[in-house]
């Protein structure tokens, strides 16, 4: 298991087909050698962009391109991604480079977007037996009860009413 902190993004395949989302960010990645992944999250989830700029600057501060998890909740299916670069907004923005971005979200606003260099598919090993030290999208009026515990099965990360988590 990686000792770094891992940053897990939540995702579900609603506007395009089972399996579209990765599918087609996998087309750019191999096209170009990168894609833009956009973190959608909910309208009630708070924009942590300076804690994901602090993570991000932590996780990269070796030089070495660092592993996040793609959480596809509508399969369950857990994606390691290669990040090395994000770009946060104070609100939203669109996508730092819509042709390295899937069609189908272009026109989306986000408040932050990852560059990931690979997606490969992993297991929930990834996250399981982690601590999820952060929710830092949460209101208070969140399901946050995995906050601060290890994460027993991947479906302790679908119950919290959240989009982004970090795991130790």
């Amino acid at each position: 298991m990686n000792q770094h902190r891992l940053i897990v993004l939540r995702f579900r395949d609603i506007n395009v087909n089972k399996n579209d989302t990765v599918r087609k960010h996998r087309l750019i990645i191999n096209d170009n050698g990168y894609c833009w992944w956009g973190w959608l999250f909910r309208e009630y989830e708070r924009n942590p962009h300076s804690e994901i700029m602090r993570q991000h600057q932590e996780l990269i501060a070796s030089g070495e391109p660092y592993m996040i998890a793609l959480y596809d909740t509508g399969q369950g299916k857990i994606y390691a991604a290669k990040c090395d670069e994000v770009k946060t907004w104070a609100g939203v923005g669109f996508s730092p480079e819509v042709d390295f971005t899937p069609d189908y979200y272009r026109d989306r606003r986000a408040p932050a977007w990852f560059r990931l260099l690979e997606i490969e598919d992993s297991s929930p090993e990834l996250v399981v037996g982690r601590i999820c030290a952060a929710m830092p999208s949460a209101v208070p009026n969140c399901y946050t009860d995995l906050a601060n515990n290890k994460v027993t099965k991947i479906e302790d990360l679908r119950r919290q009413e959240v989009t982004l988590w970090i795991l130790e």
